[in-house]
């Protein structure tokens, strides 16, 4: 602690994405379902080396190919259409592997022709399905400036699009052009399954990383709207602002025939810079608590790892970012309000290592350290109350561009919680616990299932903040 409400030693984050403009390359932007789609291409100061056999299963079209051949794909990247069906898209069967070298890898289900088009339609790929034996070896920078949006869900409630297409989220959270003016923004809006969480995530990657800027609501009988009141018996709104960024991304994959793929993952330079700011209100009813489950937002920002010539043997692989989300409510009385939240800064190293094929793990952590402070605003509860807000920003490495595949991953988890007094009985103070973790782990590719296997964690820190009088 530095002083009241600090965490370590502080220091700021910024408010707005401001600050940073990307550069003009289009190696890595993907325009969902609107015509051709270029490769990507990686950061050009990296380096990879791969030898690979491909599955007796597996049909591989070249970059060439994909850029002549290649005139759409659906929101959620499932389903492919071609030009034609010429060369080895002609080959293309329900149960093989199609894999678009640099581009993507995915497991076909059906095949069919609309005029002189060939529409594919397919799941994702796993490493195994497509690579019989291999290694594969790549050390790179990130390329944050070729990132891309990916949609993987199929609720109509929901939908991923340019952030420049969207009104600003609320007054308070603000400035949307900012995000909306770069490149490579893209904006994700929608809910929960239960309906009760609404959200407005904007992702945009500019030269110091990757961006992450929006707001949410929880609101327990489903009247919650992100871009107007946030109301009901028992609600949260809160606004997110964060940065993630690493210097240089390494992994080492290898697979033989009939096991599972073994290997390393590492980021060196990571950083981590987050803001969250909450209100939860309870104004009449009886409802007095809720915890909503962990929720992950069906959406992922990628961007291409292996650089040219070698593109990792033609591998599609990206680094892949993912959003999760958990809220937990306990206002015990009526017309009661709650504020609070928190700025931090967490960087150093981490790598995750699996040796036995999807069965055991261990990870290491260095130079791990962590700043910021606080936030705490007006709270009035006549009764004792509590809140908590969990994130997670996990970073992984997968094949294919959908966020459904990943393999090796490291999670910054950031989770503050409020605790407030009785006003009736005297109590007017809060107070705030935070706890931060990096965490690293692995997820097993089986078909189309994706099985997670427990990480473990690399890093941990807490902090707490306590005024007299609770």
């Amino acid at each position: 602690m530095a002083g009241a409400g600090g965490i370590a030693d502080a220091s700021p984050v910024a408010t707005s994405p401001s600050g940073y403009s990307p550069s003009s390359q289009s190696g890595g932007t993907r325009l969902m379902a609107q015509g051709a789609l270029p490769v990507g291409v990686g950061d050009p100061h990296g380096s990879s080396n791969a030898q690979v056999t491909f599955t007796p299963n597996t049909v591989v079209v070249s970059p060439a190919q994909v850029r002549s051949s290649l005139v759409g794909v659906s929101a959620d990247g499932s389903t492919y259409t071609f030009s034609s069906a010429t060369g080895p898209l002609a080959k293309l069967a329900p149960g093989k592997v199609l894999l678009l070298e640099g581009f993507d890898a995915a497991q076909v289900t059906k095949v069919t022709r609309s005029g002189p088009r060939l529409v594919v339609v397919t799941t994702p790929a796993s490493l195994p399905s497509l690579i019989q034996s291999g290694n594969i070896d790549v050390n790179t920078p990130p390329d944050f400036n070729g990132a891309f949006g990916s949609d993987v869900t199929t609720d109509p409630a929901a939908s991923l699009v340019p952030a420049s297409a969207l009104p600003p989220l609320s007054a308070g959270v603000g400035r949307r052009a900012e995000i909306s003016s770069l490149a490579h923004g893209w904006s994700y809006t929608g809910k929960d399954p239960s309906g009760d969480l609404t959200y407005s995530m904007s992702l945009a990657g500019g030269s110091d990383g990757l961006h992450a800027y929006g707001g949410f609501c929880y609101s327990s009988d489903g009247t919650g709207n992100i871009s107007g009141t946030c109301g009901g018996k028992l609600s949260l709104k809160g606004e997110v602002n964060g940065v993630v960024s690493f210097q240089t991304e390494a992994a080492k994959i290898a697979i033989l025939k009939g096991q599972p793929p073994k290997g390393s993952f590492s980021l060196s330079g990571f950083s981590a810079k987050l803001k969250v700011t909450y209100v939860a209100i309870r104004g009449t009813g009886s409802q007095i608590g809720a915890k909503l489950k962990p929720f992950n937002l069906p959406f992922s920002f990628e961007m291409p790892v292996c650089p040219p010539p070698a593109f990792c043997g033609g591998v599609p692989l990206y680094t892949k970012f993912e959003v999760s989300l958990l809220v937990t409510l306990g206002i015990s009385s009526k017309n009661s309000t709650m504020q609070g939240g928190f700025t931090v800064l967490v960087a150093g190293n981490g790598s995750v290592v699996d040796q036995t094929g999807f069965k055991v793990i261990a990870g290491s952590a260095s130079g791990f350290h962590l700043s910021g402070q606080f936030n705490p605003g007006t709270s009035i509860t006549l009764g004792a109350s509590a809140a908590e807000v969990a994130l997670q920003l996990k970073t992984s490495l997968g094949i294919g561009i959908r966020n459904l595949n990943a393999m090796f991953y490291l999670a910054f988890i950031a989770a503050i919680g409020q605790n407030t007094g009785s006003a009736v009985a005297g109590q007017f103070c809060q107070n705030y616990y935070a706890d931060f973790t990096i965490k690293g782990g692995i997820e097993a590719q089986l078909w189309i299932f994706k099985i997670p296997i427990v990480g473990v964690d690399l890093w941990s820190k807490g902090e707490t903040s306590t005024k007299p009088g609770c």
